[in-house]
């Protein structure tokens, strides 16, 4: 019997897999193209998913450890917030290995689709699943609404790929007792953590949980169960110290969150987002605009609010009410998708005070949770299938049975083919027109130059996909390193505390009340200066009293982009013989008010480091050696006895730096770069990023590996003592 489930395994494999990659033919031929659905003001799919795993195959490519990136945000911890998934070994492995970014994010993405619909297979087979009905039923998971509408977010259906898996051993952990069911649950969830969707492990384990407690709530072994999900719990932490420890370290500079639960209810499930499980597009569709949405934060989402699993799992959820031998079987999937929708109403939910506390606090997005009313509604389905097989031989009903599975799966096929927008892999990575007026390297400041991109979007939907090709020029957070320019901002769900000051001074200064004209103070000037910041892409004209020359316009018809030259900015590297003492934003803006300051040799800093020089025939000189992500050489000469060596690069734990191989401090300096100071003379400073919360993390992550290897050496004897 055995031998014929491993065979039953295979085939369903082989099937799963061929499917996998014909679903996904479209994006090789008859040309290399990518999904590049639009969102409201930005491009999820190119700047929030392949940019940053381009980012990670050049990285694995050119043998630097891809840990920081100095041209996202200009400089950007790309190892704390996780979102290239550096630690994923699924993506490790084929980043490293594929030729291009383009077929390692294809290749990946076909991989993401064929674990969805073969773990939901092999759940649905270890509860009791016919082959054939388990195969159709993975199919129409992996098909279903929640993986289809975010498919333009890559690590988000990357982690819930791991769902159905991490469900399937669960279940074995429950129904065995046995240690190798614990640790395999630990790998599949560390992961799943290391992804860099950190909420799904929430989500997941909270589904886990609530299926665990549903099944083995009778049982004897209660407390064997509870004993094995926590070691379970602390080799997932284990695992995962070495991503895991760099995110705590990197949400110790975050913002903090509101006190309330404003933060963790946004985008909630409203009761309206009930009517897509009939049908996906009845509340409209972002495609062609005619999906309603009131406002953002009022929680319909399209893409967040869609868990369409077909008609038929809804018919096999009231069928189940009526079969009586099948009631207790489909339990935990009721109360499956009773938690689910409480959870996934949010700020709609009577139980929305639950977001107050962690982990539910620690992330918004609480529709999310609408995965486990399709995960359910697809069990339900394949339980109720299974059953009505079994109690009938009558032909007619058993090929009525497997062909309206079949129908359910096959229409969501087109769903798949063409909803999504696509485009080019070559028009992706050519450079944008904006290009020809920047240097490499130089750093850009962008002034909402994608609002128009909103208003298309909400009323056109991508009906008309070159209206966004303008948008290009926008330089979003993430997609200037396709070209190798620097900007200001970083893209981020949650902002490190020097960004946001950063830019609240910039912000200050900026005035756009207009709507048709922005106006810029002199404070916002000479931060610009100071911050190293060449360049202004704008959505605004800008009125700065000619200090800012237009030096280009790029326009569509519809949609203009500005570009403004700033010509005293200060060079990335440059070194400050004058201090400005500052501790709050509003100090920082009085300084800088100031008609005497001077950003060409002025540094923000919070203490005095040495006396101001009164010399103004100074010659100080910073030549950059190298620059690289983790990595920059300076050499510098200077004729007073200190000066202050100031870096355009996000100041960050982990950076160490040395003058003549000599440790020296790192300062906080222009509120969110770094300073170093410098004794008179030639010098050569070298500044290495190696943050030891990554060795913190390896030395765990190592230790869980010995430790799981003596558990699963001894597993056999240790399984003797729940005897």
């Amino acid at each position: 019997m055995k031998g014929i489930q491993i065979k039953q395994w295979f085939v369903a494999l082989l099937i799963i897999f061929c499917f996998s990659i014909l679903l996904h033919l479209h994006y090789f031929i008859p040309t290399e193209r990518i999904l590049s659905t639009p969102e409201f003001e930005l491009n999820d799919a190119i700047q929030g998913s392949y940019a940053p795993k381009y980012w990670l195959w050049q990285k694995l490519h050119t043998h630097e450890q891809p840990l920081w990136s100095k041209d996202i945000g200009m400089g950007h911890p790309m190892l704390g917030e996780g979102v290239a998934g550096i630690f994923f070994l699924q993506d490790r492995i084929i980043y490293s290995v594929a030729p291009s970014a383009f077929s390692a994010f294809t290749i990946s993405r076909i991989l993401t689709f064929f674990l969805t619909a073969f773990g939901m297979y092999i759940w649905l087979s270890l509860i009791g699943i016919s082959f054939i009905i388990a195969l159709i039923s993975g199919i129409t998971f992996a098909l279903s609404g929640f993986f289809l509408f975010h498919e333009q977010h890559i690590i988000v259906i990357q982690a819930f790929s791991f769902f159905p898996w991490i469900l399937a051993a669960t279940h074995e952990l429950c129904k065995k007792i046995k240690l190798k069911y614990s640790i395999f649950l630990a790998f599949l969830m560390s992961q799943q953590f290391c992804t860099g969707f950190y909420q799904s492990v929430v989500i997941t384990g909270i589904a886990a949980l609530t299926y665990a407690l549903c099944v083995c709530y009778k049982e004897k072994s209660k407390g064997k169960i509870v004993f094995l999900f926590l070691l379970a719990l602390v080799l997932v932490l284990l695992l995962s110290g070495i991503q895991l420890i760099p995110n705590i370290e990197y949400f110790t500079q975050i913002l903090e969150a509101q006190s309330s639960n404003e933060f963790s209810t946004y985008f909630s499930f409203p009761l309206k987002s009930f009517l897509t499980f009939l049908s996906p597009f009845i509340l409209g569709s972002p495609k062609d605009g005619s999906y309603f949405n009131q406002s953002t934060d009022a929680g319909t989402l399209f893409w967040e609010t869609n868990g369409y699993v077909g008609i038929l799992p809804l018919v096999t959820l009231i069928l189940s009410c009526v079969i009586v031998s099948i009631r207790k079987k489909i339990l935990p999937f009721l109360i499956l998708i009773l938690v689910g929708t409480i959870l996934m109403l949010g700020k709609f939910s009577p139980f929305y005070f639950l977001f107050d506390f962690p982990p539910l606090s620690m992330f918004r997005v609480p529709a999310r949770f609408v995965i486990f009313v399709s995960f359910a509604l697809v069990s339900i389905c394949a339980i109720v299938a299974t059953r009505l097989l079994s109690t009938t031989k009558i032909r007619l009903i058993r090929f009525s049975i497997f062909f309206l599975l079949c129908l359910n799966c096959v229409s969501l096929v087109p769903l798949w083919l063409t909803y999504h927008d696509t485009q080019t892999i070559s028009s992706v990575h050519e450079a944008p027109d904006i290009n020809s007026s920047i240097s490499k390297g130089e750093a850009a400041y962008r002034l909402s130059p994608s609002m128009n991109h909103r208003h298309i979007f909400t009323t056109e939907g991508w009906l008309h996909p070159e209206k966004y090709t303008i948008f290009k020029n926008a330089l979003r957070p993430h997609t200037n390193v396709f070209w190798g320019i620097r900007t200001f901002d970083p893209y981020v769900i949650r902002t490190i505390k020097n960004y946001a000051y950063a830019d609240s001074v910039m912000k200050e200064g900026i005035d756009v009340s207009s709507e048709t004209v922005a106006t810029t103070s002199a404070s916002a000037q000479k931060y610009l200066s100071l911050s190293s910041v060449s360049k202004i892409v704008s959505g605004y004209p800008i009125n700065s009293d000619n200090n800012f020359p237009l030096e280009q316009t790029i326009s569509d018809g519809t949609t203009n982009i500005y570009l403004y030259d700033i010509p005293s900015s200060n060079d990335s590297i440059y070194i400050a013989d004058r201090l400005e003492i500052v501790h709050t934003l509003n100090d920082a803006i009085t300084v800088l008010s100031k008609p005497t300051f001077e950003p060409s040799r002025t540094a923000l800093v919070n203490s005095l480091l040495f006396p101001d020089t009164e010399n103004d025939t100074l010659e100080n000189i910073a030549t950059t050696v190298s620059w690289k992500d983790t990595e920059i050489k300076v050499v510098t000469e200077t004729t007073v006895p200190q000066s202050l060596l100031v870096i355009a690069n996000s100041f960050y734990p982990g950076w160490t730096a040395t003058i003549d191989g000599k440790p020296a401090p790192i300062l906080e300096t222009n509120i969110r770069f770094m300073g170093v100071v410098i004794p008179k003379g030639k010098h050569e400073v070298r500044l290495t990023y190696a943050p030891t919360s990554l060795l913190y993390g390896a030395y765990v992550t190592t230790f869980g590996i010995l430790l799981i290897g003596i558990l699963f050496l001894f597993r056999k004897k240790i399984d003797r003592l729940w005897i």
